[in-house]
């Protein structure tokens, strides 16, 4: 342990924060030295506090870096303790009395300032409380800030006392008994102030971002007891429901009227946001529903015609749209209590700023492939256009039987789509699409069955746009649109129209596409992936195209192809084989062709899985193709022999597809004729592999040497494959621990 000075902190602070006539070694040897103190030195945390309140010498910015130091100082460990701090109640007195006698803040950096020593204090009243004087405080507090001389004197700025208060609101969350005396006594007295007489503005937006501190940091339910539930403190009770409702509506209404746009608009923003966390009142759910509908319908106007970003609309409308989510998904009912035909119109709006995709890689489409699949319905949070779609995909999981009504009213304005992919509309028309198409996803049914007509109403103008696209990002997008409106569609005739749309595609390209012509050729393979493993099982026995055809358009595509291709593709070749089992093999060497892209490009999400897949349905061959099935195991072994950057991911699949051999082989299912040459080649390249990596321990080259020599004490020949493919399988998945390779080797024989 050690001991410092308020010169030698000082010193070390501009050595290394401020000045910049310094040596680099000079100022990393004050950091070294800084951070020394910092761990040794038992009275640390005092002089960062006689540093910080020196109003005579130090400068701002020295002061601000020791307050920034101070404030993380402030822990359980550091006070509770004892460490770093010798004297608290001396460090606690100067914080206070500076505080206390401190001026308005003339600056930024002096606002700062007292910002940070606000939150160190905030922090040592919860780790005392509930000592008495901290109660006397926090009253002191709230009677300097409700008085009628502090009413007067305020020109402004923020009083330190509002300041210490809401630091105090931010911060109390780990102590239960603080945060529900703030959120009880605390909040009732600035809430009678605000509502009172002396009362204002300004009175009641500090009460409720108080509120919304303690609202959003919560103590633990499990360091609580049943009187410290949150719910039981007054900024859950109904009367600061009602008082918040009414208010709500009463700035709603001044804002209709034509009230002061900027502030009515904060007020509004700043009401819904603590309505957000009191929605478990049913009512007063049903009135914020009410309250943000009429909000966003006001706003529309304004948030349409506004060119630049406007932070007072985009921030009230959020919140607004938040809280329709939250009333949505607790109560579904309250759907309705609106006009959905009109307000499906005002989410349109909302919807027109929707983040254009970024497609400058085959990285970016490969995402928003996956997008869909990851975010829950309903999942709010991102830019307005998200918020508004979350609130749209509720709104049609609570009433299936607008979604024909919404979907028929897209179609009407399809043709507006020729204006591209970076108009307002494309944005609002897609994310509008793509939420249709999730909840009809959610509930196992097609959105194409929900819409009469959907193969006029819907695919032919967008085939339409797709022939005119001339980016080919964007007719991407469009056949990715298409596949989704399409999934688990039960009609002929919608499935046999958009395959003619998807061969049209193939068909403009040609034989020698460019680059990003075979990303929109990856995209359309995983479109019909996606047609046939969705819709249902009678309209994929090949009655509706060329299932063979579709087989090599997908392998070509996928041996001239990167990442992009290797994920549609070989989603696609499984699914297809799946489908029509009997379908022939293209050639041996466009079969060999993709499975080294694949091997070469497997940086995509689930690599080993939709490899291993991959290879099993080429593997899955008629009687007499053996030596195209061996080539392509070999081909995937030779890869995994490589020490590449995918290694892992390929011995990865070839487990996989070796647990699949296995349990085929064990059901007679698999044919023998290929599966011991196979194997026997695997044993030997293996062992190869084993001499040249020195790292690799000489149990496993001992273990697979074994398994080799006691071949032929096994009876049959299916015996041995299914063994040789167990320890094969044993090699690459798990190591010898805790048994000597002969044990093993004899242990799995066994098995």
């Amino acid at each position: 342990m050690s001991w410092c000075t308020a010169g030698e902190v000082v010193e070390l602070i501009s050595v290394s924060r401020l000045r910049h006539d310094v040596a680099e070694v000079e100022r990393k040897a004050a950091d070294l030295r800084l951070i020394e103190l910092y761990a040794s030195a038992v009275n640390i945390g005092d002089v960062l506090t006689e540093v910080v309140v020196a109003s005579n010498a130090a400068s701002w910015n020295l002061r601000l870096a020791a307050a920034l130091t101070l404030e993380s100082f402030v822990s359980e460990r550091t006070w509770c303790e004892g460490v770093s701090f010798s004297d608290k109640e001396r460090v606690l007195n100067e914080i206070l009395a500076y505080l206390r006698n401190a001026p308005f803040a003339a600056s930024a950096a002096e606002e700062q300032l007292h910002g940070l020593l606000c939150s160190c204090l905030g922090r040592i009243a919860g780790l005392e409380y509930p000592a008495a004087r901290w109660d006397e405080f926090m009253d002191e507090c709230v009677s300097a800030i409700v008085s009628r001389d502090a009413a007067r004197q305020q020109t402004g700025r923020v009083l330190v006392q509002q300041t210490i208060i809401l630091r105090l609101a931010e911060v109390c969350d780990a102590n239960a008994k603080l945060w529900g005396r703030v959120a009880s006594v605390v909040v009732r007295r600035l809430l009678e102030w605000a509502t009172g007489p002396a009362g204002g503005r300004e009175s009641r937006a500090l009460c409720l971002r108080v509120a919304l501190c303690l609202l959003r940091r919560r103590p633990r339910s499990s360091e609580t007891t049943e009187a410290e539930r949150p719910t039981c403190s007054f900024i859950f009770s109904d009367e600061f429901r009602c008082v918040v409702g009414r208010s709500l509506e009463e700035g709603l209404a001044s804002f209709e009227a034509g009230g002061s746009h900027t502030i009515l608009l904060k007020d509004c923003g700043l009401l819904l946001n603590v309505a957000y966390h009191l929605l478990s009142d049913e009512a007063f759910a049903h009135l914020v529903f009410r309250c943000s509908i009429r909000l966003l319908s006001t706003c529309e106007a304004a948030y349409l015609s506004d060119l630049e970003e406007n932070s007072s609309v985009d921030l009230c409308v959020d919140s607004a749209l938040e809280c329709l989510v939250g009333v949505l998904q607790m109560y579904p009912e309250a759907s309705l209590l609106c006009d959905s035909e009109k307000f499906l119109l005002t989410l349109f709006s909302y919807m027109t700023r929707a983040v254009e995709l970024e497609y400058g890689d085959e990285t970016a489409l490969l995402d928003a492939l996956q997008e869909d699949c990851f975010v829950p319905l309903g999942c709010a949070g991102g830019d307005t256009a998200a918020n508004a779609g979350a609130v749209l995909e509720l709104l049609m999981e609570a009433n299936p039987h607008l979604l024909g009504i919404a979907v028929g009213s897209l179609c009407v304005t399809v043709t507006e789509l020729q204006q591209g992919p970076s108009s307002a509309h494309w944005r609002a028309w897609t994310t509008a699409l793509r939420c249709f198409c999730r909840v009809c996803d959610e509930k196992e049914v097609s959105l194409t069955d929900s819409l009469p007509d959907a193969a006029g109403r819907l695919l032919s103008p967008l085939a339409s746009l797709l022939r005119q696209a001339v980016d080919p990002w964007a007719a991407a997008e469009l056949i990715e649109l298409l596949s989704l409106c399409v999934a688990r569609a039960e009609q002929e005739s919608v499935c046999r129209a958009f395959l003619s749309i998807l061969e049209a595609v193939f068909d403009g390209a040609g034989e020698n596409f460019t680059w990003e012509q075979s990303l929109l050729l990856a995209v359309t393979v995983y479109a019909v992936h996606r047609l046939f493993s969705t819709c249902v099982t009678s309209l994929v026995s090949g009655i509706l195209c060329d299932t063979s055809a579709w087989l090599q358009r997908a392998l070509v595509v996928l041996s001239r192809g990167g990442p992009l291709a290797v994920y549609c593709c070989t989603h696609a070749v499984q699914t297809l084989v799946r489908a029509s089992p009997t379908c022939q093999l293209p050639s041996a060497s466009l079969v060999l062709a993709a499975v080294d892209s694949a091997c070469c490009h497997c940086n995509v999400p689930n690599a080993s899985s939709l490899l291993a897949g991959f290879v099993w349905s080429l593997f899955l061959h008629a009687p007499g193709q053996c030596n195209v099935a061996v080539e392509v195991i070999q081909h995937l072994l030779s890869y995994c022999l490589q020490n590449g950057l995918r290694r892992a991911e390929l011995r990865h699949s070839l487990t996989d597809f070796l647990l699949r051999l296995l349990k085929s082989s064990m059901e007679q299912a698999a044919c023998l004729q290929c599966l011991e040459p196979l194997l026997n080649n695997a044993f030997l390249s293996c062992c190869s592999l084993l001499r040249r990596m020195r790292h690799m321990t000489m149990r496993r080259h001992v273990f697979c040497q074994v398994v080799w020599q006691q071949r032929h004490r096994v009876g049959t020949r299916e015996s041995y494959v299914r063994t040789s493919a167990l320890c094969f399988l044993r090699f690459f998945a798990l190591p010898c621990r805790n048994a000597t390779a002969p044990q093993r080797s004899q242990r799995l024989l066994q098995q």
